[in-house]
């Protein structure tokens, strides 16, 4: 049943002219580009067949972590590869510690961020402005871990 109603959805936007004229001005870069009206999961529904046609990486921009987790849930349902970029929840340079859950968000969307792989990144303004290290240097240290596959904790 919602199978269904994402296909009428989509099937719907793609046959929509300012859809069909804004995928293909993204397409040739005709930078900066506004889009006004998509809301709610329409938003999720419109950043997913956006991201399919263009086949890049895509960065959606939220104000605070709970309208990211909203449009995460959302695009979801789309079948669409994304991943949230968290903010720490603490400030710079504190004492606190780390909480693994947001850490391995993290990371996951850095490593897609340094592989370039089509996919969708959400995150917040906050996580967004917090300073990462040198792209080069984390992708000197990215390496992909495989169950049964033996490491060298030396290299």
């Amino acid at each position: 049943m919602t199978t269904l109603f994402i296909k009428k959805i989509t099937d719907a936007l793609l046959k929509n002219k300012n859809f069909k004229n804004f995928i293909e001005a993204l397409g040739g870069r005709n930078f900066p580009l506004t889009v006004e009206g998509p809301k709610g999961s329409f938003l999720s529904f419109f950043i997913a067949e956006t991201a399919r046609l263009v086949r890049r990486q895509s960065l959606v921009l939220f104000p605070t972590e709970r309208e990211m987790e909203e449009f995460s849930r959302d695009l979801s349902l789309t079948g669409v590869e994304y991943y949230t970029f968290p903010s720490w929840e603490t400030l710079p340079y504190t004492e606190q510690n780390l909480q693994a859950p947001i850490l391995g968000r993290r990371a996951l969307a850095l490593k897609a961020l340094l592989t370039g792989k089509p996919c969708i990144i959400a995150t917040t303004l906050r996580a967004f402005l917090s300073p990462l290290g040198d792209p080069e240097v984390l992708k000197h240290y990215l390496i992909t871990l495989k169950k049964g596959t033996p490491i060298n904790p030396i290299n």
